[in-house]
């Protein structure tokens, strides 16, 4: 599910640009205190409010979003905590890699000098 981002990272953004709260509140038409009350979450922010701004303020939407974990990215945790490979499974899994990339690099090879013939 997608969300966005908690409101006062959207209010560190916007403040990185110099785009202040009452600027914000000006261009969007609302009081100053409902965009507060956005940026502290006491509202929720509507989707069409944040995509106005995120136009406004020159900033990509999608640094407004909170994507939420994928599938892959929960596979890769237990009760919570993430799971990290040890350093020799990535290693032997690396080896492998390389061991099926240098077998295509030659089968490419043969099939260079098959064509060529």
């Amino acid at each position: 599910m997608v969300r966005h981002i908690p409101g006062y990272l959207i209010r560190d953004k916007l403040k990185r640009k110099g785009i202040k709260v009452s600027d914000v509140a000006l261009h969007m038409g609302v009081h100053d205190s409902t965009v507060t009350r956005y940026f502290n979450n006491d509202l929720s922010m509507p989707a069409d409010f944040l995509l106005r701004m995120a136009k406004f303020a020159e900033i990509d939407v999608n640094e407004f979003l909170d994507w939420g974990e994928t599938a892959a990215q929960k596979e890769l945790r237990i009760n919570g905590k993430p799971i990290r490979p040890e350093k020799s499974e990535l290693n032997e899994l690396l080896k492998e890699v390389i061991k099926r990339i240098e077998l295509l690099e030659k089968e490419v090879e043969l099939l260079r000098h098959r064509r060529f013939r």
